[in-house]
């Protein structure tokens, strides 16, 4: 419903940046949107479990707003953590949550011994790419699907 605004407001949202926790599952489908993916938000909760990987989220009112997830075993050779499902709850993008997660991420991603990260951003998100950039990635190239390759070096976070 279009019409006349009947007011503003300005709100100030506390989230908990911390691992994903079994309990969490369900709603990482965020209300349906991901349902498709269930399998795949399951099965990167046993990489968890296993150490293999960190699913790595913002929750507010015991509700995922963000995440990052962090793949350690698939180029643990070349010390490089690979970034993916990288998402804000879209309702709050712009609000500064996706900068706090990245810079958490790349932290822990230090942390474990991991020199650089990887992640992967459809050809067409500019406003992803930009994102990465004036966050200190930089393009490699592009994946066989056509996704460009960012890389960012931890060492000194």
């Amino acid at each position: 419903m279009h019409g006349p605004e009947l007011g503003r407001i300005e709100a100030t949202i506390r989230a908990k940046i911390r691992p994903c926790q079994k309990e969490d599952l369900p709603a990482l489908e965020w209300m349906g949107l991901y349902r498709p993916d269930r399998h795949i938000i399951r099965e990167t909760f046993e990489m968890q479990q296993r150490g293999e990987a960190l699913m790595l989220l913002a929750v507010s009112a015991d509700f995922p707003i963000a995440q990052v997830w962090i793949d350690f075993a698939r180029k643990r050779a070349e010390q490089v953590a690979v970034l993916w499902a990288i998402r804000t709850f879209f309702p709050l993008q712009g609000a500064g949550i996706g900068r706090q997660m990245m810079h958490a991420a790349e932290r822990v991603a230090r942390h474990r011994g991991f020199h650089s990260a990887q992640l992967k951003v459809d050809a067409d998100n500019d406003r992803a790419s930009s994102f990465y950039r004036n966050r200190g990635w930089r393009p490699i190239g592009w994946d066989e699907h056509g996704r460009r390759v960012m890389t960012k070096e931890l060492n000194g976070l």
